[in-house]
């Protein structure tokens, strides 16, 4: 049982509990730091760094991408984990999509360079997930309970 970005592969059950916005994080002296809010337009294709092949987030990201015909499928640099991506923008080189629950982690310099998407923010769903066999059926109606608001 766990928490995790919907949808999930497999024999499990999910139970929604929230959205988790995307948030745009830039490179120090970016020239998105201007402004207050990016459009998804205006994202420079060729500076997205993204999470490599297996990891769900990088699907949500190009997904919202594509949805808005904004990925030609030039990438500019794949990593394998959101530390990673962080660094690589914190060392003056292109731009990242983070979910709100990243930006969590970030220190005080860090999060001035988080831009929020104007519009409708692109988001995930974020749900609690456990195995349909799952025998503990009241922990997980209590989890709900307690995450759901009534």
């Amino acid at each position: 049982m766990g928490l995790l970005a919907l949808p999930v592969v497999g024999p499990f059950e999910e139970v929604p509990l929230f959205d988790d916005p995307f948030f745009l994080y830039l490179s120090p002296g970016h020239e998105l730091l201007e402004k207050k809010s990016v459009s998804l337009k205006d994202l420079p294709e060729k500076e997205l760094f993204v999470l490599s092949e297996g990891h769900c987030q990088r699907d949500q990201v190009l997904e919202v991408c594509s949805r808005r015909n904004l990925f030609s499928g030039q990438l500019s640099l794949e990593v394998g984990s959101l530390e990673s991506l962080i660094r690589m923008v914190d060392q003056g080189q292109g731009i990242t999509i983070l979910p709100s629950l990243a930006t969590g982690y970030l220190d005080a310099g860090q999060k001035r360079r988080v831009r929020s998407f104007s519009g409708t923010a692109p988001s995930r769903k974020v749900g609690l997930v456990y195995h349909r066999r799952y025998l503990r059926k009241k922990v997980v109606e209590g989890l709900k309970g307690a995450l759901l608001p009534s």
